[in-house]
């Protein structure tokens, strides 16, 4: 499955494409890094429980359906 995101910049709008939502997520988790509104391990541990909420969601509402 492709995923696309758009991003919404005045000055340079641009299309990312990514392999998986993981991809999409980490990329996102640097770039905060980068510019310094967070810290690696902060966004480490945000990735791993926006994992863990999705997979208790797939569990518990989307399989078997």
């Amino acid at each position: 499955m492709r995923h696309i995101i758009f991003l919404n910049a005045k000055k340079n709008p641009s299309t990312r494409n990514f392999t998986s939502l993981s991809h999409a997520a980490r990329e996102n988790s640097l770039s905060r890094i980068y510019i310094g509104y967070h810290f690696r391990q902060a966004c480490m541990a945000g990735e791993q429980q926006g994992r863990s909420i999705g997979k208790w969601i797939f569990d518990h509402y989307l399989s078997n359906q």
